[in-house]
């Protein structure tokens, strides 16, 4: 219980309150005091450190004026001497512009003079601009119709690249389709499986319309060495793989002008240093080349009225040779 000073001596008087009552009320009221001193202390400290902020925001606030002051003076010095420049260019602009050329005077039964020539440097100059836009202009052209070609091309192997068995790759403005060896031969063979059969029937059905092709077939395997009775090398066994497509899409009636290539491991697309990038490296690629002046896309490859622009856009990535689907 707290009480105060001036009830000590009321309360003692009147023997309402002990001695050590006393003692204990009085010091309750000294731990007040010096409570409240401290408090009153620090309210004292933080109300300098107030005053002193304050002083320095007010410093700083007169620094920025100052400094905006300047900078405004500046900026009007600065519009002044942006002004001078103008006027200082107009009247040069003014001094050096020629006064216009008078109208051609003609005389009465005589032909206008003709225009005086360019100069040599001014005409081989325009020579080369010109021929270098019509350059430009044909190499957009083609290059437009070998991406339109390849739309075509895409369009026409849409169900087997569906199926992930080829893939189909635009380079150097010619279409080349990608077939995996496993999706043709039976594995380490150039015997044809009977889904390698299916397969060149369905390519075979793609290539038919367009007889203006050069088709190369290339072969392709990866590193390792091969020979056996009936292959000395890795040269000759692609090369009776590339001429066993040759003769397959022949007999299927691919009316394009066919030739057969062996390139054994020289061109490698994937490191032959794992199973999954050897199968990629065994390959069969078809490189459609058009012959000069011939169709250099399927002209039936769309039926009338279908938008050309294939449902699949770009080629499904495709599977490691060794999870094609079946196998014989």
């Amino acid at each position: 219980m707290k009480v105060s000073a001036m009830m000590i001596p009321l309360l003692l008087l009147l023997g309402c309150v002990s001695k050590g009552d006393h003692e204990l009320i009085q010091v309750q009221l000294d731990a007040t005091r010096t409570a409240l001193s401290a408090k009153n202390a620090s309210c004292y400290e933080g109300m300098d450190q107030r005053d002193a902020q304050v002083a320095r925001l007010e410093r700083e606030l007169e620094a920025t004026r100052a400094r905006f002051v300047g900078l405004d003076e500046r900026h009007q010095q600065l519009l002044g001497e942006v002004e001078s420049a103008r006027a200082a260019l107009a009247e040069l602009v003014t001094t050096c512009t020629p006064p216009p050329d008078p109208p051609p005077t003609r005389r009465r039964g005589r032909p206008p003079e003709p225009p005086e020539p360019l100069p040599p440097l001014v005409q081989a100059t325009v020579q080369e601009v010109q021929e270098a836009l019509a350059l430009r202009s044909r190499s957009l052209y083609e290059l437009e119709q070998d991406q339109a070609a390849h739309r075509a091309w895409t369009v026409a192997f849409a169900p087997m690249l569906n199926e992930g068995r080829l893939s189909l790759h635009l380079s150097q403005g010619q279409t080349m389709v990608r077939v995996p060896t496993v999706q043709i031969f039976n594995e380490g063979r150039v015997s044809i499986s009977p889904r390698g059969e299916l397969l060149l029937q369905a390519m075979a059905k793609a290539l038919r319309p367009t007889a203006d092709m050069h088709i190369q077939v290339a072969a392709h395997t990866d590193d390792l060495p091969l020979h056996t009775a009936e292959h000395a090398s890795s040269w000759e066994f692609c090369f009776d793989q590339a001429l066993v497509v040759v003769r397959a899409l022949e007999e299927a009636g691919v009316p394009a002008h066919l030739s057969a290539a062996s390139f054994a491991g020289q061109l490698p697309i994937d490191s032959n240093e794992t199973l999954v990038g050897r199968q990629r490296n065994q390959r069969i690629e078809l490189t459609l080349q058009p012959i000069v002046g011939g169709a250099t896309a399927p002209v039936e490859a769309l039926p009338a009225g279908e938008d050309p622009v294939p449902s699949v856009q770009e080629a499904p990535a495709e599977q490691p040779a060794g999870d094609a689907p079946g196998g014989d």
